[in-house]
């Protein structure tokens, strides 16, 4: 009690526990809140099955040509085509081999003419480790990049 007013002063170690639980509450809120907000995605078919779920027009999907050599190689890769659709998703867990195709887009096209694939217009390179998406084509009013940046978290600086 303080003396002379007939009141007790709140204990500090009651505080910290009140804090303590507050901040785990909010930690387990965050917690959940990042869990549930991207789908786990590991492998090209996760990814596959992602866009489906997201409207993606998707009708068929193949394995994507591997280029012949080893100067350019990946871990695995489909091809999905659909309505106006035409990309190609590449997983690579060389983080070296993937900074390259990440930086420089346009080796993609090279390593499809070594592998005797059609050099593509202007493809646009989507690239979250461990995956490259190329998209050759979309549909019109699809923003294939905006959905791949909900599934796929950004990498850390």
């Amino acid at each position: 009690m303080m003396r002379g007013m007939g009141l007790r002063a709140p204990a500090i170690r009651d505080d910290w526990r009140g804090m303590a639980c507050v901040a785990a509450s909010l930690l387990a809120t965050l917690n959940i809140t990042a869990c549930t907000s991207a789908p786990r995605i590991t492998v090209a078919d996760d990814l596959v099955v992602e866009l489906r779920n997201a409207g993606v027009p998707i009708e068929t999907q193949e394995p994507a040509p591997m280029p012949s050599g080893s100067q350019f190689r990946f871990d695995e890769g489909v091809r999905v085509k659909g309505q106006g659709l035409f990309v190609d998703i590449l997983r690579i867990e060389d983080r070296r081999v993937f900074d390259i195709a990440k930086s420089a887009g346009r080796l993609l096209v090279v390593a499809e003419a070594v592998a005797g694939q059609p050099i593509p217009d202007n493809p646009s390179v989507y690239a979250r480790h461990p995956f490259v998406v190329i998209i050759r084509q979309q549909p019109e009013g699809l923003a294939l990049e905006h959905t791949l940046a909900k599934m796929l978290p950004p990498e850390p600086e």
